[in-house]
């Protein structure tokens, strides 16, 4: 997206640059993979920062409400600009272990750490709704918006029922001109990264790879079809060679073509 002239912008609600977070990684990340400018806790605008105190939950981050009317902002500003955006957005509160609820959902307006999940849940997911369909309202038909989840929840008060259940993650292309589908082939989220590429029209149509993916918008198998799930899984955690080639940096980009 960079080498195509996008303005980049990654938001997290959590603290990114230059504390004990960077551990994650991200820095590393944005700093060798274009010109990507960072927005997190100590960069948004708001009006508070996420503070219980020190040995609270106020080290982690601001709230969800507050990020997203920060994304909603500057998703804003973009789209006055005669160029084309991108705009990647890290929620938080539903992280765990403690159920954080924002201030848009609380009764008395002020936020608050609770202990059930379901709360937190239900009310990221409204504020998630309500941010899309603003979006698309303002902006129409020009937006694309993709809705994921980065990992299974972990932590907190639903974990022994969520263990109970067959667990997916979220996955959800919002825009564009093809009709809505649910895509049921087997796949894993290292076929998102083609998959995103096929749907924004940047992946070669001869070959639908890139990386460890293939598009899921595509008839060809992906690896857990033809290598199965647990395989994937043990390969991935001892074939030190395999990882070395996935960080790998230009030899490892997928073909692109000209996006329309």
């Amino acid at each position: 997206l960079t080498d195509r002239g996008y303005d980049i912008t990654y938001m997290s609600g959590a603290k990114i640059i230059g504390n004990r977070m960077g551990y994650y990684g991200f820095d590393n990340f944005f700093s060798t993979h274009g010109r990507v400018q960072i927005e997190d806790r100590d960069t948004i605008p708001t009006p508070r920062t996420a503070g219980f105190g020190p040995d609270d939950w106020g080290d982690w981050g601001i709230f969800d409400s507050e990020l997203l009317d920060g994304a909603r902002n500057l998703i804003d500003a973009k789209a006055k600009a005669e160029k084309p955006f991108a705009v990647f957005i890290a929620t938080m509160d539903s992280h765990g272990p403690a159920a954080t609820i924002s201030p848009a959902c609380s009764a008395t307006g002020e936020p608050r750490i609770g202990e059930d999940m379901r709360e937190t849940i239900q009310c990221v997911s409204g504020m998630a709704r309500d941010f899309v369909e603003d979006l698309f309202a303002e902006h129409g038909d020009d937006l694309r918006i993709a809705v994921f989840s980065d990992h299974l929840n972990h932590a907190g008060n639903l974990t022994s029922l969520l263990e109970q259940k067959t667990r997916y993650n979220t996955a959800m292309l919002l825009g564009g001109a093809t009709a809505p589908r649910v895509i049921e082939k087997p796949g894993s989220m290292v076929d998102l990264y083609p998959t995103i590429l096929d749907w924004l029209s940047l992946l070669s149509p001869d070959d639908p790879r890139a990386g460890l993916g293939v598009s899921l918008l595509s008839n060809q198998p992906t690896v857990i079809e033809t290598r199965g799930l647990e395989e994937v899984n043990v390969t991935l955690r001892v074939d030190t060679e395999l990882a070395r080639h996935l960080w790998r940096n230009a030899d490892a980009a997928p073909t692109l073509t000209t996006a329309p």
